[in-house]
C-alpha cells in the first residue's frame, strides 16, 4: 500500500552532503526546457534511514490568478429562521460547507459529532492550547470543494442575528470569528466577540445556553454578502471542550431554535464486515505455531475477511508479473482461515501489473487461482480474488502518461473480472480516495475514458468488480479532511450501482512528510547568497533532470560541486525558485500507528454511523494485519493528531 496518499517515487538518491535531492526522467513528464516549468510539488519524506525527495507534480502551465470576483447567495428563511445545521448528524450543513479543527503546532484541537453529557447530539470541539498557541473549529458557509472561481458565499441578507446553542467545560473561553471571502483566501478571520458576551450567563457553562449574536457586530471589514466562514477559537490554556447544536440566521429573536434534545439512534441495524491484509504469508506457512496464533487474535478481533497474499513456489519460475501458488503451503493456511469464519481472498500486488506487458503474468496468476480451487476440497478454497495495483506510483502517472497508464489499468481490471465472474469468484480491489476529488491542480478529478466513456477512475473500477476498499488513510472521522468526507463519493456512486464498499484505514508506521510547492517563472543558474534561502534548484543531465532542495546560502558551494559530478550537467543550465509554501504531512494524520488502539476504535466508532446510511458500505478494512495486531500489543494510547493541511491529489 501507498505509504503518502498521493506521491510517486521517481528515483530518489541519497545525498553525500547535506542538500537533498533526486533526479527524474524527461520523457515521464514530456518536458523540454526546465526553464518552461511553471508550477512544482515536491515531497520530502521524513524517515530513520534517511529523508528522501520525491517530485510529485510538474507543469509548464501557469497557476491560475484568483478570481476578483466572488459570488453571493440569498437564502430565504422559514417562519424567520434559517437553519444552518443541527450537528446531531453529517459532515456537512445546508450551505454544503465542512467544518474542520486547526491548531498550531503547539496546540491541537479534535472535532466530532458527539454526545454531550445529556445525551445531546452536537458539534463537538475539544482543545488543548498552549501559550502562544492556538486552536478550534471553523465552519465554512460555502462548499470548498468546488475549484475558487465556482464557490458561492453567503449573503445574510435581511437577517439580523446568528444564534446558536452552546455548553461546555466551566473554565473554557472561546472567541467568535467571521470570514468573508477575502479573509478566507487570505486564511484569516476577524474578531467579534467572546461568546459569553452573548450568553445569557456571560460565560459558557455546563447546561446549554442560547447565544444570540447581533450581526451588526460584525466588522465593518467584512462584506455581509460574501459571509465565508464561521470561526470558534479557544482562548483559555490548556485543555477545554465545548458542544455547540442548531446553528441557525434569525430575521428576530422570537425565531430562534428551541433547546436541543436527545436524539435516538438512527444507525441502520445490520451486519458489518471487517477485512485486513495479510502480506507475510510464507512466513506463516513455515510457522504453523505462528499462523495459529494469528488466526486467534484476529478472530477475537472480528474479523471475518483477509486478504492474504499469495506465495510463490520457489521450484517454479513464471513469466513477468506471473505468480505460481506454494499450493502444498496454501491449503492448511487457506483451510484453517476458513474453519476459524473468515472469507479468504487471493491477494497480490505491484504498481508495474498495470503496464501491458505485465497483463499476461497477471492474468495467469488469477487462472492459477482459479484453478487451485477446482483441486483442493470446498474448506480450503479462496472466496475470491484481490489485487492492490496501484498505477499512480509508477512515474509519469502525473504527467502526460496518465491516459494511457489508467486505460490499461482498467483494461486488466476488466480481464480479471471476467475471468472470476465466470469462476464464480468475488473480485475486489484497493482504490485510493482522491480518485473523485478536484485535484489541487488540475481541478478535477482523475478521469479515465474507457470504452468511450468518460468519468473518475474510480467509477469505472466501481462498475467492473464485486467490491472495493477505499483507502481513506487519515486519523479523524469528521471533518473536511476525515474519513467520512473521503469515502462519501465512493459510498455514493456504489450505492447507484450496488457494489460494495469497504473503508480502510492504516495502522502501518508511517513517516512524517512536507510537500514543497513553487510557481511562476524560474531565475537563471545558482542563486547567489542573499537568494539561496528555502529554494528549488533544477539542472538537466542528460534525459534526466537533477532536483534539490537548498535550505542556506552554505547549500550552493556543494550544490555547484554536485552538479560538476553529474554527467552532460552544467551549472549554466541550472535554473532556481523560491519556494512558495511547505505543508507539513505529519504521518499520524494518515496512520493509527503512533495514535493508539483506543484512538482507532474511537474514529471508527464516530464513522461507521454515517457511513451506514449508504447501502453500499460493507464494512471496515484495516491495513494490514501484522501492524494492527502490533498496535494492539503496544500500551495503549490516545495521543492527540497533529494539525496539518489538507492534501487531496490529482
Amino acid at each position: 500500500m501507498s505509504l503518502l496518499s498521493t506521491a510517486a517515487s521517481v528515483g530518489a538518491q541519497p545525498a553525500p552532503d547535506s542538500i537533498l535531492s533526486t533526479t527524474f526522467a524527461r520523457a515521464d513528464w514530456s518536458l523540454g526546457d526546465i526553464s518552461t516549468i511553471r508550477q512544482a510539488q515536491l515531497n520530502i519524506s521524513y524517515q530513520a534511514a534517511g529523508d528522501e525527495l520525491f517530485v510529485y507534480f510538474l507543469t509548464s502551465v501557469a497557476a491560475k490568478k484568483p478570481s476578483a470576483m466572488f459570488h453571493g447567495r440569498v437564502v430565504h428563511p422559514r417562519d424567520g429562521m434559517f437553519l444552518v445545521s443541527d450537528f446531531s448528524a453529517g459532515n456537512r450543513n445546508t450551505f454544503g460547507g465542512y467544518f474542520n479543527s486547526f491548531a498550531s503546532r503547539d496546540s491541537r484541537a479534535d472535532v466530532s459529532i458527539a454526545e454531550a453529557p445529556d445525551g445531546v447530539r452536537g458539534l463537538q470541539v475539544e482543545c488543548s492550547r498552549s501559550d502562544d498557541g492556538y486552536c478550534g473549529v471553523w465552519i465554512h458557509t460555502f462548499d470548498f470543494g468546488e475549484q475558487p472561481e465556482n464557490r458561492v458565499f453567503l449573503d445574510l441578507g435581511r437577517f439580523r442575528f446568528l444564534s446558536f446553542w452552546i455548553r461546555g467545560s466551566q473554565s473554557v473561553g472561546v472567541q467568535l470569528n467571521v470570514a468573508d471571502a477575502a479573509w478566507e483566501r487570505r486564511e484569516d478571520s476577524l474578531p467579534v466577540g467572546d461568546v459569553g458576551e452573548f450568553l445569557p450567563a456571560g460565560h459558557v457553562s455546563d447546561d446549554w445556553q442560547l447565544a444570540m449574536v447581533p450581526l451588526d457586530r460584525l466588522p465593518d471589514r467584512i462584506d455581509r454578502t460574501r459571509l465565508a466562514s464561521l470561526v470558534f477559537q479557544q482562548t483559555s490554556l490548556n485543555f477545554g471542550s465545548f458542544h455547540i447544536a442548531r446553528l441557525a440566521l434569525l430575521e428576530n429573536v422570537e425565531s430562534a431554535p428551541p433547546r436541543p434534545v436527545p436524539v435516538g439512534n438512527t444507525t441502520p441495524d445490520r451486519p458489518i464486515h471487517k477485512s485486513t491484509w495479510i502480506w507475510h504469508t510464507a512466513e506463516l506457512i513455515a510457522e504453523p505455531n505462528r499462523r495459529d496464533s494469528l488466526i486467534v487474535a484476529l478472530q477475537s478481533e472480528g474479523f471475518d475477511q483477509v486478504y492474504l497474499q499469495l506465495p510463490d513456489d520457489k521450484t517454479q519460475v513464471g513469466i513477468q508479473g506471473e505468480i505460481i501458488p506454494d499450493v502444498a503451503g496454501l491449503r492448511p493456511l487457506v483451510g484453517a482461515l476458513n474453519a476459524a469464519g473468515m472469507s479468504v481472498f487471493a491477494l497480490d500486488g505491484y504498481a508495474r501489473y498495470a503496464l501491458p506487458e505485465y497483463h499476461r503474468g497477471v492474468l495467469s496468476t488469477v487462472d492459477r487461482v482459479i484453478g487451485y480451487n477446482r483441486l483442493v476440497p470446498e474448506d480450503e478454497r479462496f472466496m475470491g480474488i484481490r489485487y492492490d495495483i496501484e498505477p499512480y506510483l509508477l512515474a509519469g502517472f502525473h504527467g502526460p502518461a496518465r491516459d494511457s497508464i489508467l486505460v490499461h489499468f482498467l483494461e486488466l481490471t476488466k480481464a480479471i473480472a471476467t475471468r472470476t465472474r465466470e469462476a464464480g469468484l468475488v473480485f475486489g480491489v484497493d482504490i485510493p480516495f482522491w480518485y473523485d476529488a478536484n485535484g489541487r491542480y488540475s481541478g478535477e478529478p482523475v478521469w479515465a475514458t474507457f470504452h468511450g466513456e468518460r468519468k473518475p477512475v474510480s467509477h469505472h473500477v466501481i462498475d467492473l468488480v464485486d467490491e472495493v476498499a477505499i483507502m481513506a488513510y487519515r486519523t479523524t472521522a469528521y471533518g473536511a479532511d476525515g474519513v467520512i468526507r473521503h469515502s462519501a463519493g465512493e459510498l455514493q456512486y456504489a450505492s447507484e450501482q450496488g457494489k460494495a464498499v469497504l473503508v480502510a484505514i492504516e495502522t502501518h508506521p508511517l513517516p512524517d512528510e512536507e510537500l514543497i510547492e513553487i510557481e511562476g517563472t524560474p531565475a537563471h543558474g545558482l542563486p547567489k547568497a542573499g537568494d539561496a534561502s528555502n529554494v528549488v534548484v533544477m539542472v538537466p543531465a542528460g534525459d534526466s533532470v537533477h532536483v534539490a532542495v537548498v535550505g542556506s546560502s552554505k547549500d550552493v558551494g556543494p550544490l555547484n560541486r554536485r552538479i560538476s559530478t553529474l554527467p552532460g550537467a552544467s551549472v549554466a543550465d541550472a535554473h532556481w525558485w523560491p519556494v512558495k509554501r511547505r505543508i507539513p504531512v505529519p504521518g499520524s494524520k494518515l496512520s493509527f500507528a503512533t495514535l493508539g488502539a483506543n484512538r482507532m476504535r474511537a474514529v471508527m466508532d464516530q464513522a461507521l454511523p454515517e457511513m451506514m446510511t449508504h447501502p453500499a458500505f460493507y464494512g471496515i478494512a484495516i491495513h494490514h494485519a501484522g501492524s494492527f495486531l502490533t498496535l494492539l500489543d503496544e500500551k495503549e494510547g490516545d495521543r492527540p493528531v497533529e494539525p496539518s493541511a489538507e492534501h487531496t491529489g490529482d
